[in-house]
């Protein structure tokens, strides 16, 4: 549910994990169980609540522009599906219900073009923003993707290849300020077929909201370089998360 955001793990779990007839029943089943258990008003407010959700995170998760001039949007451009995965014991993601609370998510898809050769990107990576309806469920997220980085350095796409390896925590002391919490976490991220590449993995906790990084270095990138672009990517959600008053 929490680690991976790259391009071709996430592909991988929307095609395998979340068919749109499975989608669609999640959504009839909610729909479904909120009006048979609650007044209408509280349906009401609760509707409220997620549409905020949904407009606050799609206004604060980061657009090409946001990123820098020559960024472009990548496949699968973006996602506004409340989603989650998990790892499970053999490190595999897998699709579980969304975390109780989740009332808003977004998540876009960017690349860095090389220049002339359209077919080479030397940076990818996505930003996700969750919103819950309580802090505590943004505390819970977060630690859960320290307790999954811990748990798994080497992870799995449903297929059963690898995404991501050799995760370890890393100190971003400089970041934190703003934040109320942080997770960073880097490692080495596995192409189709190509060598690996550094990539790095931010989870901030703001108040009810997770601001999440994920950004990959491809073509010789540096791990530090790689680092570099998510911190300023996190920052520049955080910015964006203050002025929309979240």
């Amino acid at each position: 549910m929490i680690r991976t955001r790259s391009r071709k793990a996430a592909l991988a779990l929307t095609c395998i994990l979340l068919p749109a007839l499975l989608s669609t029943a999640c959504d009839h089943s909610e729909r479904a169980a909120d009006t048979a258990t609650t007044p209408a008003s509280v349906g009401a407010s609760t509707g409220g609540a997620k549409a905020q959700g949904k407009e606050l995170a799609a206004a604060v998760a980061l657009t090409p522009a946001d990123w820098g001039r020559e960024y472009r949007s990548s496949d699968p451009g973006e996602d506004a599906q409340i989603a989650s995965y998990r790892l499970g014991a053999d490190c595999r993601y897998m699709s579980v219900p969304s975390q109780p609370g989740l009332i808003g998510q977004m998540t876009r898809y960017v690349e860095l073009p090389d220049g002339g050769d359209d077919a080479k990107t030397p940076v990818s990576g996505s930003t996700t923003v969750s919103v819950f309806s309580a802090s505590a469920g943004a505390q819970n997220y977060l630690d859960t993707a320290r307790a999954d980085g811990k748990r798994c350095p080497d992870t799995l796409v449903p297929d059963g290849s690898v995404a991501n390896k050799g995760a370890r925590e890393i100190s971003l002391k400089e970041t934190t300020g703003s934040a109320d919490a942080l997770y960073a976490e880097e490692g080495r991220q596995e192409g189709d077929g190509a060598d690996s590449a550094p990539y790095v993995y931010l989870v901030a906790a703001k108040g009810d909201v997770v601001l999440s990084v994920f950004i990959n270095g491809l073509n010789e990138q540096t791990a530090t370089q790689t680092e570099t672009r998510a911190q300023q990517a996190l920052a520049a959600m955080l910015g964006k998360l203050k002025t929309a008053g979240g």
